[in-house]
């Protein structure tokens, strides 16, 4: 309930910026009330329908940037973005723990014994696992670098149990769309969002319009898996937000001498995902480079709406669980696009083409040059693309070439 009434009222401070929090439903894995933080572009009746948009692993939903909504709206459609749970403003479970999956009990503890047992330290060390606000693993360096090598290796997925499912964001997503009183809707997700698209399309198919796929994979054993290097990167970044403090629950930031990040701290982190971002674009590209002046300043002020990365590990967990969706892609009989950049280091690029491969009558569409971003230069093409998907439900003809490149 306290979590409940948290997203309400950090939505209720940002109301006036159009941000909205509302309840979209009990989550059937944890019994928990879930409140996702909303926000809207463009008119409710707008003649080309709704789109939801569905952000990734650790993303809030301003990485769908302004000028993408905006873009999008202004094509005719009502877009709406949103915060995952545990991302952003919307509900942190805060007291659900990830735990070894050979444990054989539940983790409904609450994270507040936890921290007052002193578990979280910024010493090289790793605290016992039953301390940790992991769980299963400490803050140090070799506990993330398990912890990643676990999501590229087949045969890792269930070193860890998940508090929540994939289905259930997704159920989110409808939940979300019944408190809105949308009867259907075009949905787009990248990455992780992706994931959550295709169990929407594949289990609330009535409530699909269109569908489109970004940078995402299909949950398959063959699927390709980002490099240790890349996994590695990731794994030093996440060491990073645990040792600064940014792995302590918003809520208990104050308490028991845990003190949230400093400014100056905020603004170090803010550098070091403008970093792994230029990575992800890739910066080598030198056509596709990242404005990193204009990246830190984004950077900046997602970090100030929310700063609380406590809920990614449950994100995590929950996407290296997930089953293998190839059987329910093949019975997917909507207007589909999937876009994949060529140069992507976190979900390589055969992924796409695999996906597409899978659902019937998909357009496949090669961004060539481009990594896991969704990179400014292309936003209009993107658009483009997106709304002539969107487009065939409403017209019942194709609108795109099979395959085609950006």
């Amino acid at each position: 309930m306290a979590n409940n009434t948290i997203a309400a009222l950090s939505c209720d401070r940002y109301s006036l910026f159009g941000e909205k929090c509302v309840d979209v439903g009990v989550c059937r894995s944890t019994g928990v009330r879930i409140w996702l933080c909303y926000q809207t572009f463009g008119k409710r009746d707008a003649a080309g329908g709704v789109v939801l948009l569905i952000m990734g692993l650790a993303s809030p939903s301003l990485l769908w940037d302004m000028k993408f909504c905006e873009c999008l709206a202004s094509r005719g459609y009502y877009v709406i973005r949103f915060d995952n749970r545990d991302m952003g403003r919307s509900t942190f479970l805060t007291d659900r723990r990830v735990m070894p999956a050979t444990a054989t009990t539940n983790s409904a503890e609450d994270e507040t014994d936890v921290w007052n047992a002193n578990a979280f330290s910024s010493s090289s060390s790793s605290p016992s696992s039953s301390d940790s606000w992991f769980g299963a693993f400490g803050d140090s360096k070799m506990d993330f670098m398990r912890l990643a090598y676990s999501g590229v290796v087949s045969g890792g997925r269930k070193l860890l149990r998940e508090v929540y499912t994939l289905e259930d964001m997704a159920r989110d997503s409808v939940g979300l769309l019944d408190a809105l009183n949308v009867r259907k809707a075009h949905i787009v997700g990248m990455c992780m969002g992706g994931v959550i698209a295709q169990l929407v399309a594949i289990y609330h198919s009535t409530r699909v319009e269109s569908l489109s796929l970004l940078s995402t994979y299909s949950g398959s054993l063959q699927a390709g898996r980002p490099s240790l290097r890349e996994a590695f990167a990731l794994a030093q970044v996440a060491t990073y937000i645990a040792r600064k403090g940014f792995a302590v629950p918003a809520s208990l930031r104050g308490k028991n001498g845990k003190s949230g990040p400093s400014p100056k701290e905020e603004e170090a982190l803010a550098h070091t995902l403008v970093n792994l971002i230029a990575r992800f674009a890739p910066e080598a590209e030198p056509s596709f480079s990242i404005d990193r002046k204009a990246c830190f300043k984004q950077v900046q002020r997602i970090l100030r709406r929310s700063s609380d990365f406590s809920g990614v590990l449950r994100q995590y967990v929950a996407l290296l669980n997930a089953k293998d969706r190839t059987t329910g892609l093949k019975r997917i009989h909507l207007p589909t696009v999937i876009l994949h950049g060529t140069k992507d280091p976190i979900v390589p690029y055969v992924n796409g083409k695999q996906l597409a491969g899978m659902i019937p009558q998909a357009k496949f569409v090669t961004l060539e040059g481009i990594g896991h971003v969704l990179h400014p230069a292309l936003r209009e093409k993107i658009i483009d693309t997106l709304a002539a998907n969107m487009q065939q439900s409403r017209r019942g003809k194709q609108g795109l070439p099979t395959t085609s490149r950006l």
